[in-house]
């Protein structure tokens, strides 16, 4: 069977997407790490920690700040949140947030953020009971 030029072409296409989109989807992960990794590098990943409620504040622009404790280190390091604030912000225990580490201020700057309320969420939490049979 000979090979025709439109066929390499066509080849050549495909091969060309493929690479182009095997680039533009790893550009679009964003890794999770533990906040030592997250400091050692310039990238933007997802850091995730048990949220302390007690400090969450706001800065003189409005942006909201907050404290999350590493699963991994169980180290306790700031964030800095520029997005819209969650409404349950206050019940959330665990936090999920993406953006890059600030190493002049000492703290993660987060543009993205997802929480996580347990309580409401909870296998069984909030579902009626069985009533007992008799």
């Amino acid at each position: 069977m000979k090979v025709k030029p439109l066929h390499i072409v066509g080849l050549a296409l495909i091969a060309a997407f493929a690479a182009y989109g095997a680039t533009g989807l790893r550009g679009a992960m964003t890794p999770y790490v533990d906040i030592t990794q997250a400091k050692a590098t310039t990238d933007r990943v997802q850091v995730k920690g048990s949220l302390d409620k007690s400090s969450i504040t706001h800065d003189s622009v409005g942006r909201l700040l907050f404290r999350l404790k590493d699963f991994k280190s169980h180290e306790w390091y700031k964030v800095r949140y520029t997005g819209p604030e969650h409404a349950n912000m206050g019940m959330a225990r665990d936090v999920v947030a993406m953006g890059t580490w600030n190493p002049g201020l000492n703290e993660f700057e987060a543009d993205e953020m997802n929480i996580k309320c347990p309580d409401k969420y909870a296998p069984g939490a909030g579902a009626p009971k069985a009533a007992k049979a008799a």
